[in-house]
């Protein structure tokens, strides 16, 4: 047995013994009380206190592998809520060096005793990525029958190709072959010996060129060139060469003269692509090519919808003669949005009135469409519609109703509904096993971990035990969960549950040096991570206010420090961001506005989104950020400084004064 009971079992903890397929399996018991039961525990996280150091000191040792000091310190934790992770640590880490059949009764054994079925399948996961790893397929395959497991595609392709479970594609490993991007090596070898007795059809063929060109990928497109012949490697080559410089290349060569499906393919692609980089060329390139080819109905629309709104994006005054210009029915519910965009760039409140009237009754009652029908019709002299819809916008707790109490200078939808939760309900949640292991993951800095059994807990109750539940989580300072758990029972005027104030002191300490609005911090950084630590984004950012490594080494750099710290780290993440947002202002000459925009898309960007030549009311201006993203969140945030401003003062500034209209050609700061 390659895991001793010396390796596994902590010491003065009774082992107990479990019979299994592979023989005796010896388990350490580490013994986790039903905390329901306990009397002695008062709910409170300084309960646990001193056992939470001894299991994060534990895992240090464990992981720099000081066995010996390991096991004394495990031997400490006693009945400590997650002292069981160490085992599940301990499994893992042997798993990894020389992974076995027999391990997965060690890891039924895990979830047997310690009731984790989610950690147990994590460590099943984990037995199967070590064994394909080791190239052990036929334990592969034993394993992810036995285990219930399909394990990662490609390792489990590989696996049934090696041992002659498949020798020809089937549905599952052509569906993995057209996926249009590199796949990993598994799949490439599992790929190769698959076409030695199979060799993939035409069709599978052009359908992954299609799909790698939609996608751009041209260093994966060349290895699709051996499946061609002659003449269709000149077509593909002529895509690949032409991508980087659509506008270069189709302007000075003429290889796809001929009226061919691929040659208008290849054209749609790369003048798709034009159009995001100089929409007007674009546009007068494709009028001159578009009656040559025989192009299809749905290609014309598709392109002539994308030239059309990237001019907008890049507000070209073409933009909108070129969005009015393409049929109603064609029309796709982005293009519909900038049609009136456009117009209310122009500020012809005409043409923003009857875009939004032909809206569909689910687009036009959109609150943000609402408020610009009430907008224009204030403009075009309709008092009485425009005061109509202002007085039901302003009802909402948003930023259009924000906007919209303001027109009429009606006090904001703000106040703070007692959450009332059952104190017996609230009491029962306070004393649940698995919340309490979320909380002590939490703070024992594996939040992650906690999260998930919060969220298995979570999701199974009624909305009041949500908000019981969220209110629980405010009392224990994680203010993450209360904020994703009472956004589950809709309460919307449980404010303090949806908008907590965690590390407040750091928030105001940094605001004040920063000479920066506190409610504004609290404002990005709920919109950035809605207060999870630390979380990271697919893009790299991480901790509460999302900073770029890049973007945190910088910050650091003006400020002297060689490193910019763990940004996982709370006060170290909002003193890196705060410091950046003071950057922005700087930038945008105090701007909130402008620098909320900047902070999520950049300066570059938000300084070619200034209006050219006309000032423009701030609330166009929001409104007709290019970016969706960007957009949305500039709303969320204004929307977020003001409530956090309520939270800690009880006073507003009304959105109207917090928000400068955009001046034409604003240079940025070059401080």
């Amino acid at each position: 047995m390659k895991i001793s009971l010396r390796k596994l079992t902590p010491f003065n903890i009774k082992p107990g013994i479990l019979l299994a397929s592979c023989g005796l399996i010896v388990f350490g018991i580490l013994h986790v009380k039903n905390v329901l039961s306990d009397e002695a525990y008062d709910g409170s996280a300084d309960f646990y206190r001193q056992q939470r150091q001894v299991f994060m000191d534990a895992r240090k040792a464990l992981q720099q592998g000081k066995y010996n000091h390991f096991r004394k310190l495990q031997s400490r934790l006693g009945d400590y809520p997650i002292a069981h992770y160490l085992e599940y640590e301990h499994l893992r880490k042997q798993m990894r060096s020389s992974a076995d059949v027999q391990d997965l009764d060690l890891i039924d054994a895990f979830e047997k005793r310690f009731k984790d079925g989610d950690l147990a399948n994590k460590l099943r996961r984990n037995l199967l990525d070590a064994l394909a790893e080791q190239k052990k397929w036929p334990q592969y395959l034993q394993i992810a029958g036995r285990a219930g497991q399909q394990g990662a595609d490609c390792d489990r392709l590989l696996a049934e190709v090696k041992t002659g479970q498949l020798n020809a594609f089937d549905d599952r490993s052509r569906t993995l072959w057209l996926i249009p991007r590199s796949q990993p090596e598994a799949c490439e070898q599992a790929f190769t010996e698959l076409e030695k007795n199979d060799p993939v059809s035409v069709s599978m063929v052009w359908t992954r060129i299609h799909r790698l060109m939609d996608k751009g990928r041209t260093g994966d497109m060349k290895q699709m060139l051996g499946y061609l012949s002659s003449k269709d490697k000149q077509f593909i080559r002529s895509w690949i060469d032409y991508y980087p410089d659509p506008q270069k290349a189709l302007t000075k060569d003429d290889k796809l003269r001929e009226d061919t499906d691929i040659n208008r393919r290849i054209l749609v692609n790369l003048v798709e692509r034009w159009s995001k980089r100089d929409a007007e060329s674009a546009h007068a390139y494709w009028n001159r090519i578009k009656s040559r080819y025989a192009f299809s109905q749905s290609q014309r629309h598709a392109v002539e919808q994308l030239i059309a709104r990237m001019a907008a994006y890049d507000q070209l005054p073409q933009a909108h003669e070129w969005l009015h210009a393409l049929k109603d029915e064609d029309l796709s519910p982005e293009a519909r949005f900038w049609r009136i965009r456009t117009a209310m760039r122009r500020l012809d409140w005409q043409v923003v009135k009857r875009d939004i009237l032909n809206l569909p009754d689910s687009e036009r009652n959109d609150s943000q469409w609402q408020y610009w029908l009430a907008r224009a019709s204030e403009q075009l002299g309709d008092k009485e519609t425009a005061t109509k819809i202002y007085r039901t916008l302003a009802q909402e707790l948003s930023y259009h109703g924000f906007l919209a109490a303001d027109r009429l200078d009606l006090p904001y939808a703000i106040s703070d509904g007692s959450s009332a939760a059952e104190k017996s309900l609230k009491a029962r949640l306070m004393g649940d096993a698995k919340l309490i292991r979320a909380r002590e993951y939490q703070y024992a800095g594996l939040g992650w971990e906690g999260r998930r059994d919060w969220m298995d807990v979570v999701s199974a109750l009624t909305p009041e035990g949500q908000l019981a539940a969220a209110e629980l989580a405010y009392d224990w300072n994680w203010a993450d969960r209360s904020v994703f758990t009472v956004a589950k029972t809709g309460q919307k005027d449980a404010l303090a549950l949806r908008f907590p104030m965690p590390h407040v002191d750091t928030v105001k300490e940094v605001s004040s040096h920063n000479r920066l609005d506190s409610a504004w911090i609290f404002g990005v950084m709920r919109r950035e991570s809605g207060f999870i630590e630390d979380i990271q984004s697919g893009a790299g950012a991480v901790g509460l206010m999302q900073l770029m490594p890049a973007t945190a080494k910088e910050v650091a750099k003006r400020h002297g420090k060689n490193h910019p710290g763990d940004l996982t780290h709370a006060d170290n993440n909002i003193r890196l961001g705060s410091s950046y947002l003071r950057f922005v202002m700087d930038k945008f000459n105090d701007n909130q506005i402008l620098a909320t925009a900047a902070y999520n898309a950049g300066p570059h960007r938000v300084n070619r989104w200034l209006p050219q030549d006309i000032t423009l009311p701030a609330d166009v201006w929001v409104d007709t950020i290019p970016y969706n993203e960007t957009r949305n969140y500039v709303r969320a945030v204004t929307a977020y400084t003001t409530i956090f401003e309520w939270r800690m003062n009880h006073q507003i500034t009304p959105l109207h004064k917090r928000m400068v209209d955009s001046q034409p050609n604003l240079l940025v700061s070059q401080r």
